[in-house]
């Protein structure tokens, strides 16, 4: 794939004739914070081997991911996908971001490798407002599936006279996904798996979960999430507070009490000691609180706003966590979570977790809101709150404070996701799959009750 050449997708003729295509994954960790999320290059080569299987029924990508090691090597069947200086030793030559080499015969393929050229600068993205060589850096994630089109067979269609919308063009473009003509061609190939999924839209949240300072009245913990579209989804809502000790957490709740209401605020739900009721269907989870103290419920949820209340027994305060898991991904999904509490220091400060399943990326908004709580009766708000994301790493990969100086302002915008007071904060991205955390604090250390929400937008 060359930056700005000319060159685009067909049929090279060729094709596997086996129901696996074993992959070597060796690019190793990545010597930036990647701008989706992705925790590493590998990660971003598995993702991208993943988003081809969805659309392939005859023949499926199985990776093994092996630390650095022997370099790639032409002719030793192994079909491998590393970075390296050189082609087998030799030059990339000028404006080449990645080249795929195959050996093939009597219209088998025998052995490819993908190798990526260390000469540019590279990063990973999603979304289509990447304009390639603008922000410094390559998207390896589009190079990579687009290369992989070559592994499986499929050539430039503007090469071959065609004026097509598909990543397997070889000009780098705004395309980051694979469009109807990659589809295409890889059902010609290898037949169109049943039910195949859209390429775009089907990136998920999952085990959401928020820690944070428990106190009394307004300053119990509240965790809302929305149950969206038509489907009903099987859940087990969790509120932890011994076991965090385990984690250093100090100061936890020692005895938490979890009520959960629906949309018009009844309660539907509620526990104190989990072994008390549900316990053989919580234990067949498989995620049970560790501490007989801490409280879980299991509900089957129709569509609708539910809210989960966390507060101590016998009015008993400390840091807790609430969490949520899809006990039935396959059906149904979770969408707008939302914890509200006080925010303090140290261990005090609101941190929120959730997970987003793929292979398919899904657009979030994150917001933390503080002073327009207080102009809705909360009594003291968190008067100027920061909101950081971090990946599955740790690294922290996108931050703000005061909503108006994100980048992404507009777009937030034009969701109506704007927050309503000028100090709040908000991020709009597109991540990749993978575990995420988002920590609201107040700047200065200052302390109060603050709200935060994460949005699942198309």
């Amino acid at each position: 794939m060359a930056f700005g050449s000319a060159s685009g997708s067909s049929f090279l003729g060729w094709h596997w004739g086996t129901p696996t295509i074993q992959m070597r994954v060796q690019t190793g960790a990545s010597d930036v914070v990647l701008a989706d999320g992705s925790v590493s290059w590998d990660a971003v080569m598995t993702n991208a081997l993943a988003l081809w299987n969805e659309q392939m029924r005859d023949s499926q990508f199985v990776w093994t991911v092996v630390g650095p090691g022997s370099p790639v090597s032409f002719g030793d069947r192994v079909n491998s996908m590393q970075l390296a200086s050189t082609i087998y030793g030799d030059s990339f030559g000028d404006s080449v971001l990645a080249v795929t080499l195959t050996d093939q015969s009597g219209g088998n393929t025998l052995e490819t490798d993908v190798i990526f050229n260390t000469h540019n600068t590279f990063n990973s993205y999603r979304e289509s407002a990447y304009a390639a060589g603008t922000i410094g850096s390559f998207d390896i994630h589009r190079i990579a599936v687009h290369e992989l089109g070559h592994v499986i067979g499929l050539d430039h269609p503007d090469d071959n006279g065609q004026t097509v919308d598909a990543i397997m063009n070889a000009r780098v473009s705004l395309l980051d996904q694979l469009q109807t003509d990659d589809i295409n061609g890889a059902a010609a190939l290898y037949g169109a798996p049943p039910g195949a999924p859209a390429p775009t839209g089907l990136g998920r949240l999952a085990q959401i979960s928020t820690r944070g300072d428990v106190g009394v009245g307004d300053n119990v913990m509240i965790g809302g999430f929305i149950i969206p579209g038509a489907t009903a989804k099987k859940v087990i809502v969790r509120a932890i507070g011994p076991s965090l000790g385990m984690s250093g957490v100090t100061a936890t709740l020692a005895d938490p009490v979890l009520e959960l209401h629906d949309g018009t605020g009844a309660t539907i739900f509620s526990n104190d000691d989990w072994r008390g009721a549900q316990e053989q269907e919580i234990i067949d989870t498989t995620v049970p609180p560790t501490n007989d103290r801490e409280a879980a419920i299991v509900a089957d949820l129709p569509p609708g706003g539910y809210t989960a209340v966390i507060s101590g027994a016998n009015g008993g305060t400390g840091v807790a966590l609430v969490e949520v898991y899809d006990l039935a991904p396959e059906s149904g999904e979770l969408a707008n979570i939302s914890t509200r509490t006080r925010v303090g220091v140290g261990d005090s400060v609101l941190i929120g977790g959730f997970i987003v399943l793929g292979p398919q990326s899904q657009k979030l908004i994150v917001r933390a809101l503080g002073p327009s709580l207080g102009e809705n009766g909360v009594a003291d708000a968190l008067i100027d709150p920061t909101l950081d994301v971090y990946n599955g790493n740790g690294d922290l990969f996108r931050s703000n404070d005061n909503y108006s100086s994100s980048v992404n302002d507009s777009t937030i915008s034009s969701y109506g996701l704007r927050p309503p007071k000028y100090y709040e904060s908000a991020l709009y991205f597109e991540s990749a799959p993978g575990n995420y955390t988002a920590i609201v604090r107040g700047l200065g250390s200052s302390t109060g009750v603050a709200l935060m929400e994460v949005y699942a937008v198309e």
